[in-house]
């Protein structure tokens, strides 16, 4: 057997406590996504945006989408997920979505590098107490069905597409083998229509990727600039659906300023702790004289979080979940800084630091568990209260609302069922359940 053979299998060795790591971020997600059930919007996308009808094969999808795109908005990728999962039984959207929730851990320690295994476990452990932590209404964006496909796989697919124009900037190669670059150009059209705000951010980082790497290696790769053109071609057909480019027009430039303003306002309410973060670890990152190509890999990435912001602007529509780009790309940013001090020596602060991290960690996450647990309890007894009906052929239900305690439940923040039976929320589900109608039960 050859060196480079016997190697494989060495490396996995000294990765395991990172593929360990890994593991139980999947595991943490899987049961917390079998413990969410369907809320809000879930049970709107269970019917066709035709005919209002259940929607009962992947063919009925696709004109259900396009009707999507007239009068709802443009993001019908992210939008054709959703219904593709709720044509399948839960569990399988549930190990789906854990497995992704995973992989944008794996993406966000490859851009970091796998230099060494203690090191590389250090940041991977960061990065997910900082998600964890700082992301406004985490349950909404990596546990709810319909939030997921939109905000938490807007991250995974922006990640990676930047990959290869990641690799460009810091190896000035790109693809390893000829036939990846496929598979890129595939997701590329995905990726630019997946999000206004995560794929605007995207766009943004791949321009200065190219930008960059022009200037540092003298490269502009032909199969890099035909993706970002298709990835802005994908953007472009998300923009410019009727209700999307509608909605922008009546837009004055005070309502810009005004929501520009509200925007900020939500970066101190609910993100002032990470940013915070990343100034203190930059300066030091900067007072130590650390890898100029890190500092400089972390300043776009964390660039790229506030455009992403930037881009409600001009929508009508901020909820907290939108911020959720800026903390994962914050967290990217901070890890790559942490990478840079970590190379210079300075290991004892940063495990100081990453010690009173952790125990606010530890907090959130018992406390996060138990409230997701709770709602799960809560949807049991609902499902009771419905079979119940059912069985003694009762034409509505009342249901209780959901009680949540913490942004770690998927409800948290969400419309539920509403004391007006006529409310969107109760009609979807009174149809989901084939009832005439639902209330809310006192």
């Amino acid at each position: 057997m050859n060196s480079d053979t016997r190697s494989i299998p060495c490396t996995l060795r000294s990765y395991r406590y990172v593929c360990a790591a890994l593991a139980l971020i999947f595991l943490l997600m899987l049961v917390l996504n079998f413990l969410t059930p369907l809320v809000s919007d879930d049970y709107a996308y269970c019917f066709s945006f035709v005919d209002w009808e259940r929607i009962e094969s992947v063919g009925e999808i696709f004109p259900s989408m396009k009707m999507h795109r007239e009068y709802a908005n443009g993001r019908v990728v992210a939008h054709f997920f959703a219904q593709l999962f709720l044509l399948m039984p839960k569990a399988v959207f549930n190990v789906v979505n854990a497995l992704v929730s995973a992989a944008i851990f794996l993406l966000m320690l490859g851009i970091c590098g796998f230099d060494r295994p203690g090191k590389s476990l250090f940041l991977l452990v960061c990065a997910f107490m900082l998600v964890w932590y700082f992301t406004p209404d985490f349950g909404q964006v990596f546990l709810w069905l319909d939030g997921s496909c939109n905000y938490s796989w807007a991250i995974f697919f922006s990640l990676l597409f930047l990959f290869p124009y990641f690799r460009l900037y810091s190896k000035g190669e790109t693809f390893s083998k000829v036939w990846l670059a496929l598979p890129f150009l595939l997701v590329s059209p995905l990726a630019g229509a997946y999000s206004e705000s995560a794929s605007c951010a995207m766009l943004f980082m791949a321009f200065c990727f190219l930008i960059i790497s022009r200037i540092r290696h003298g490269k502009t790769p032909a199969v890099l600039v035909l993706g970002f053109i298709l990835a802005c071609a994908g953007f472009l057909y998300m923009m410019t659906s009727p209700i999307e480019a509608s909605a922008k027009a009546v837009f004055s430039p005070g309502q810009v300023l005004f929501n520009f303003n509200y925007i900020f306002m939500s970066f101190r309410y609910y993100q002032a702790g990470i940013h915070c973060i990343f100034a203190a670890v930059l300066a030091l990152a900067l007072m130590l004289k650390a890898d100029r190509e890190k500092i400089i890999l972390a300043l776009l990435f964390y660039a790229g979080g506030f455009v992403s912001a930037a881009v409600f602007s001009f929508s009508s529509y901020f909820p907290p979940r939108a911020l959720c780009p800026i903390s994962c790309y914050a967290a990217l940013a901070i890890i790559l800084l942490i990478s840079a001090v970590w190379d210079k020596g300075e290991i004892k602060w940063l495990g100081v630091a990453a010690a009173v991290m952790g125990m606010l960690f530890i907090f959130e996450l018992v406390t996060g568990v138990y409230d997701i647990a709770r709602v799960y309890d809560q949807s049991v007894q609902r499902e009771a209260i419905i079979a119940q009906a059912k069985a003694q052929g009762e034409n509505h239900v009342a249901l209780p609302a959901y009680d949540t305690l913490t942004k770690y439940s998927a409800p948290y923040g969400l419309e539920d069922v509403n004391e007006y039976s006529g409310n969107w929320v109760n009609m979807n589900m009174a149809k989901y359940y084939e009832f005439e109608y639902i209330e809310r039960a006192d």
